[in-house]
């Protein structure tokens, strides 16, 4: 089946602990889950945190770009230990982020839908802590983006100060409907977009489909990702 590529690059997955919690012994220690999508000859990395602090499997979850750096320190510093005062606990300490995975991802336009598809290169075995965020060699996810201006159900998703408020071009996409494909990718570039991952079982853009694998083959693996390599060694 033929498939159209509308973002490709390289990928990071991340998680941060919680304050005074290092390293993650389970998911109650995590702060947050999140990727980091490198898109290809643009120097921009995107933070999509994870509402339940992992990827779906058969469930659809809720997730959302925090942040947008546009140049490899913004994003180091984003990522690194940091330090604090409050007025009850005095000087508290922010963990830095650990990385858990490195490799490359599609955003593919495919039969009316939009899918974002990973493929791990490192770690080259994968351990507790990737199976306990549901990383895998090979990842495939259905991915819509949130029409900020319909309601969500109560206690899920962004306040109305953070939602993205998108140009008058992306919103018109939405009409009236409350999720819609997340295409094009202009949609990631926008802080506070609100998007549901939904797991797939089974897909046609699976690890043995010829045309995705050639697509993966075409991406370099950047020398970007040695920087994060030598502040976030893979856990």
């Amino acid at each position: 089946m033929k498939v159209s590529v509308l973002q490709k690059g390289n990928v990071l997955f991340f998680y941060r602990p919680k304050v005074q919690h290092h390293p993650v012994p389970n998911l109650e220690d995590v702060q947050h889950f999140f990727m980091v999508l490198k898109p290809e000859l643009v120097e921009r990395f995107i933070f999509v945190v994870m509402g339940r602090k992992k990827l779906p499997e058969k469930q659809s979850f809720f997730g959302f770009v925090e942040k947008i750096s546009d140049n490899l320190d913004q994003a180091i510093s984003f990522l690194s230990e940091d330090h604090y005062t409050t007025s009850t606990s005095g000087e508290r300490t922010m963990p830095a982020a650990c990385c858990i995975g490195i490799g490359k991802y599609l955003l593919i336009d495919h039969g009316q839908h939009t899918d974002l598809v990973y493929e791990l290169s490192k770690p080259h075995a994968l351990g507790r802590v990737q199976k306990e965020f549901h990383l895998k060699k090979y990842g495939n996810y259905l991915i819509t983006v949130k029409n900020p201006k319909q309601p969500a159900p109560r206690g899920v998703g962004l306040s109305n100060k953070q939602k993205a408020k998108y140009p008058g071009k992306l919103q018109n996409l939405f009409q009236d409907y409350r999720f819609i494909p997340l295409n094009p990718a202009e949609f990631l570039e926008q802080e506070g977009a609100e998007l549901l991952l939904i797991g797939k079982t089974a897909s046609t853009l699976g690890k043995n489909n010829h045309e995705i694998s050639m697509h993966f083959q075409e991406i370099n693996s950047e020398d970007v990702l040695k920087r994060f390599e030598k502040y976030f060694p893979i856990h």
